[in-house]
């Protein structure tokens, strides 16, 4: 099977459909019988060759890319879903199943003209030897390993349809026979082929037991298993090194090995690697004897129980699972890689697989899966199993990708993946798709009109990002530009657009010099509940700065005159409530303490010029009784750019705010919040030049209410502290 693109790039870009040579074929020859390939021999050894071939091949009249082996025509299995065949890699057994199905859409790709009849027996790559094993309708087929990919000669394929050798026109085709129609599915199908009950396990005197073997301990309140015996009633080989006091549990599939001192198990699939968990508790080695946490146990074999710890008498329910891919895809329309499986399960009796997929490029890309999982409905004729859809996503870069798909049963791996997925930048949009395998709510779709291309390339300072709104949710579009560098992408530009609207236009400054810049295009989110979140990737595009500085800043320093006259902005939005879960002293025992604080996430050490600056202004009630507002609270807040002359630092004003009033009660641990942003522009509208800014709630002021315990009316002095007011650098993004 593929488990890499390079490989089979090397060699099949010879076989274009209707690009087909070979040196001799004589469709009256017997088949190679299986004696004639080495019965034995190492995996991965080189066995044969793979010649170009002249012959042109078909399937129900489609051409398809085909090749010389041993003097037979063999085409690529995994290329016969393109034809309407059903051809599935089950890793467990190590076959590759393939199956017409009457009616599925075949999409051959286009057919290439013809190269010189020259290129005739040129070496196209080697063949391998594999214990891969091939099956058509069950019945097993003569295969061969090549670059990653499983192929079948298609005289082999006779006894299941038409094989026809036309020698004139040096043609060979095959018509498979009429099957059960298709049924659609989804690329991975996981199917529940057996359980085995591990009980009545009890816990008794310190002392746990299956049935009436031993099979561990309760040690500190937990109960302590023996990985060994558990995983022998299971079938799995034990080995150990008595002197390493390593254990080695193997089932031909899932291989589990336990090291003293180290934080968890060593698993392997398939003989490779895969990422291990911690240890919930150290395990207790007695006696050449692992034992582990009841929880570690039960996950590293993949069984479920509906054990509560306070029990003392429990069953496990081991499952075996039947894997079957029908081709994952290995590329991506959008940022977005997604896939979904179809599950057959025992309802009720089992914990549901996990279908989970994580980009672990680099520390600096957003690598989190997202995985969700629902019940479909009964499958009919298959036993009374359940049939649920698993699905998983992870976001991609445009280079560097790193995917890791898994289906894991606990820690036990029933399936993995481990690929690049390439995204189609170049003919896409950078949009996500309108249908994902995961629910989003909903949020806004647009159309893009430039750039053209969700990859593009320039010399200017800037790049314009234009397109319709087709839906609108919320109340804006946000821009957000960032570059790559070693570490990963950094913030250097933010800015949003107004919805609703129909059209959108933004030029989006590149302002780090040369490079690579990715542009996130992010909308306000509205989940089930009605609830909006912001922050949400509807597109994403990529721009090659190929030329030019670092550009200047927009404003200049030295130029820059502030507003002669203040203008008030009456801030709009609502105060919103929130409560801490324990008690801290607030400003001279006084039960009202105030708080300013401002942000720029783009930014680590300061604030970049002309993004916005999210501004916090809390109320929180540190004292013992609730307290009822007789007097709305109004704050004041006023922005000033701090300059040095002489020496000494000047305050000039620039900005002034006003929150909306404050009223209600408040009750002990309780907050009030308020949130706004400002862009960074004076009172009059002109933005700012980089420098020293200063922002503070206007103080002293004075708070009114009633004690609600004691009907008291009071008084408190709000004054300024260290609080009450923030400093900021608004800085211009420099490489």
């Amino acid at each position: 099977m593929k488990t890499n693109r390079e490989p089979r790039r090397l060699w099949r870009r010879w076989l274009a459909a209707g690009t087909a040579w070979t040196f001799a074929y004589t469709f009256a020859a017997a088949a190679p019988a299986a004696a004639e390939l080495p019965a034995s021999g190492k995996i991965g050894d080189v066995i044969g060759r793979v010649l170009s071939t002249d012959i042109r091949a078909s399937i129900n009249g489609q051409p398809i890319p085909s090749m010389n082996i041993d003097g037979y025509t063999a085409v690529v299995a995994e290329d016969l879903r393109q034809y309407g065949f059903e051809v599935a890699w089950l890793p467990a057994q190590h076959k590759v199943s393939i199956h017409y199905a009457s009616g599925k859409p075949a999409e051959p790709p286009p057919a290439q003209q013809d190269d010189p009849p020259s290129r005739v027996g040129v070496k196209l790559g080697d063949v391998l030897y594999t214990d891969i094993q091939a099956e058509y309708d069950g019945v097993s087929i003569p295969s061969y390993n090549i670059g990653g990919q499983t192929a079948v000669r298609l005289n082999d394929l006779g006894p299941f349809g038409q094989v026809e050798w036309n020698e004139q026109a040096r043609t060979l085709s095959f018509a498979p026979g009429e099957t059960e129609a298709y049924k659609e599915h989804a690329p991975l199908v996981i199917r529940q082929t057996a359980i085995t009950e591990l009980g009545p396990i009890t816990a008794a005197d310190s002392v746990v037991r299956l049935k009436d073997a031993v099979i561990g301990r309760i040690a500190d309140g937990t109960p302590m298993l023996s990985i060994r015996k558990l995983a022998e009633r299971l079938g799995y080989l034990v080995s150990e090194d008595a002197r390493q006091h390593t254990l080695t549990l193997d089932n031909g599939v899932n291989r589990i090995q336990m090291t003293p001192d180290r934080k968890g198990p060593s698993l392997y699939w398939l003989g490779s690697e895969t990422e291990g968990p911690d240890w919930s508790k150290a395990p207790l080695i007695e006696n050449g004897d692992w034992l582990v946490h009841e929880q570690d146990a039960r996950a590293l074999l993949g069984c479920s129980t509906d054990i509560d710890h306070s029990d003392s008498q429990w069953d496990y329910r081991c499952a075996e699972y039947e894997v079957q891919d029908y081709g994952v895809l290995d590329s991506s329309p959008s940022y977005l890689y997604g896939v979904q499986a179809d599950a057959y399960l025992d309802d009720g009796k089992l914990f549901i697989p996990a279908l989970i997929a994580r980009n672990h490029a680099s520390q600096s890309l957003y690598t989190e899966g997202r995985f969700n999982v629902f019940k479909t409905g009964e499958a009919a004729g298959d036993g009374g199993l359940s049939r649920y859809k698993l699905a998983a996503e992870t976001p991609l870069d445009i280079k560097d990708n790193d995917v890791v798909l898994q289906i894991t049963n606990g820690y036990k791996v029933l399936y993995q993946k481990r690929f690049a997925p390439a995204t189609e930048l170049l003919g896409a949009s950078g949009l996500l798709p309108d249908d994902t395998p995961l629910p989003h709510g909903e949020y806004s779709r647009i159309s893009l009109d430039q750039p053209a291309s969700a990859l593009t390339a320039t010399e200017l300072a800037s790049v314009q990002v234009s397109g319709s709104v087709r839906t609108a949710v919320g109340s804006k579009l946000k821009f957000i530009v960032e570059k790559r560098e070693e570490a990963g992408y950094r913030e250097v530009w933010e800015q949003s657009a107004s919805l609703p609207a129909e059209r959108f236009s933004e030029e989006l400054p590149l302002p780090s010099g040369q490079g690579l810049y990715r542009v996130r295009i992010q909308s306000e989110q509205q989940e089930a509940a009605g609830v909006i979140r912001s922050d949400f990737d509807i597109a994403r595009l990529y721009v090659r700065k190929t030329a030019g500085d670092p550009i200047p800043s927009p404003v200049d320093a030295q130029a820059y005159t502030p507003p002669a006259s203040a203008k008030l902005h009456e801030l709009s939005g609502s105060w919103t409530a929130g409560s801490y879960p324990e008690r801290f002293v607030g400003y001279r025992g006084m039960p009202l303490a105030l708080s300013l604080d401002a942000y720029d996430f783009n930014s680590p050490n300061g604030f970049w010029l002309g993004s916005p600056v999210e501004v916090d202004l809390q109320l929180t009630h540190v004292g013992d009784n609730s307290l009822e507002m007789t007097k709305p609270i109004v704050y004041d807040v006023i922005i000033t750019r701090v300059t040095e002359q002489a020496g000494e630092s000047v305050f000039q004003p620039v900005w002034h705010g006003r929150a909306p009033a404050l009223t209600g009660s408040l009750k002990p641990l309780y907050y009030r919040r308020f949130q706004f942003s400002w862009d960074m522009k004076d009172d009059d509208g002109h933005p700012v030049p980089p420098g020293n800014y200063h922002i503070e709630a206007v103080l002293p002021m004075t708070y009114e209410y009633n004690d609600l315990s004691t009907g008291q009316a009071q008084t408190q002095l709000a004054e300024q502290t260290m609080r009450t007011h923030a400093l900021l650098t608004a800085e211009w993004p420099q490489p």
